[in-house]
């Protein structure tokens, strides 16, 4: 599977990639543009020396992974997945709440406006 040519597909997907002690890949589940994608070292690194690391990391311009690397006797493993789907989701989430405040502000306008409206009548 490559990310370049099933994009949405492939990104929603877990993927995994187990690391030798030396750092280099003895397997993977995912390939980017045809290779597997190399965590940065510092990742490894962390992990080796607490157990679990847990980072976001962009591969390339909007390819975004949450990763979980965690170290095992004869190297780290780590498991990645798309943050393409929660960031839709946090827009739409901004984007509704923005909306919601605009009519609540539009219907509290209207709301005080009748009533200033219907008091000054009252008083002619």
């Amino acid at each position: 599977m490559t990310w370049h040519r099933f994009y949405p597909r492939a990104l929603s997907r877990p993927n995994v990639i187990v690391y030798g002690l030396d750092g280099k890949v003895l397997a993977a589940s995912v390939t980017l543009d045809a290779k597997e994608p190399i965590v940065p070292q510092g990742v490894l690194d962390a992990a080796k020396s607490q157990g679990e690391n847990r980072v976001t990391w962009q591969l390339k311009p909007g390819i975004r992974q949450a990763l979980v690397a965690v170290s095992y006797n004869n190297g780290v493993v780590v498991s990645g997945k798309s943050l393409k789907e929660p960031e839709k989701l946090i827009n739409t989430i901004g984007i509704d709440s923005l909306i919601g405040w605009a009519a609540t502000m539009l219907v509290s306008f209207a709301a005080v406006f009748a009533i200033h409206r219907s008091k000054l009548f009252a008083k002619l």
